[in-house]
């Protein structure tokens, strides 16, 4: 009885979370939907995640090359790209873009200055407002360069190795540093002037908001990352070993929670 209430006082607690998140201004049904599903798969995606980093620490092959860019990357990171005006802004913007070009928008602009930052202006169209929110925070859960080149490795020749894997490290390490910052500068509500434009907004974290952005980046970092650690070791016929993954952990963890809430609910 005592271990049922205690599972409706968390669940209810998530909820309110969520609720919460889920409101600015007006009650938003598409953030309150998207936090649902993406509580109910983070168990899954964390132990996705953790066994993708033991595929990949099995073989030295992969881990080293790894190492060595992660390693690269930082310093590279620090000393050029850091210091590289426009590029963070062109990758921040381009995250925005392809993932505007996944729900099937029409890019109409794509700005990016030397040092007034940019902006991506697109169509309207498939995923309504869900899609929105994925575009919005695109910048902040998609590992651009990294997708990219790791979906490109399966195809690529064995004379490309290891050298690519030290190139998959660098991009990994920079998406990870440029992510640290963007956070810390775009976790905010103040404004700031749009390129071009001159306008006032806000960052794409002030707009979505601070609970609902924490649980989807979390989800689909975690979601991303999993997925390109077992494509690295597996190639692409670990998709569905990693979705079973996802499900079936999330599925377990969640089915004691219910089983006691419901247990409790129907003896109260």
């Amino acid at each position: 009885m005592e271990q049922g209430k205690t599972y409706l006082i968390i669940f209810a607690i998530i909820l309110i979370l969520v609720i919460a998140g889920s409101i600015k201004r007006r009650f938003h049904p598409a953030k309150f939907a998207l936090s649902i599903i993406a509580l109910f798969f983070i168990p899954g995606l964390i132990l996705a995640f953790w066994h993708g980093l033991l595929l990949v620490v099995t073989y030295k092959n992969i881990w080293l090359p790894l190492f060595i860019g992660l390693i690269a990357g930082v310093i590279l990171y620090h000393l050029v790209l850091k210091r590289l005006f426009g590029f963070s802004t062109f990758e921040h913007e381009l995250s925005h873009a392809l993932v505007a070009l996944f729900f099937l928008r029409r890019i109409k602009k794509f700005v990016v200055t030397r040092n007034n930052g940019g902006y991506v202006e697109h169509s309207h169209g498939f995923g309504g407002e869900v899609g929105n929110h994925f575009v919005s925070l695109g910048p902040y859960f998609l590992p651009t360069f990294t997708l990219i080149s790791v979906l490109l490795r399966p195809f690529l020749p064995v004379e490309w190795f290891p050298w690519f894997d030290v190139w998959i490290g660098i991009t990994f390490s920079y998406q990870t540093m440029n992510n640290l910052d963007e956070l810390k500068d775009n976790w905010t509500r103040k404004g700031f002037r749009l390129a071009g434009s001159g306008d006032y907004t806000k960052t794409d974290i002030g707009r979505e908001g601070y609970i609902f952005s924490f649980i989807m980046i979390i989800a689909l970092k975690l979601l991303l990352i999993s997925l390109l650690m077992f494509i690295l070791v597996k190639g692409y016929p670990a998709f569905r070993e990693w979705l079973i993954i996802i499900w079936s952990e999330s599925l377990d963890f969640f089915r004691p929670v219910f089983t006691e809430m419901f247990y409790y609910l129907k003896h109260i």
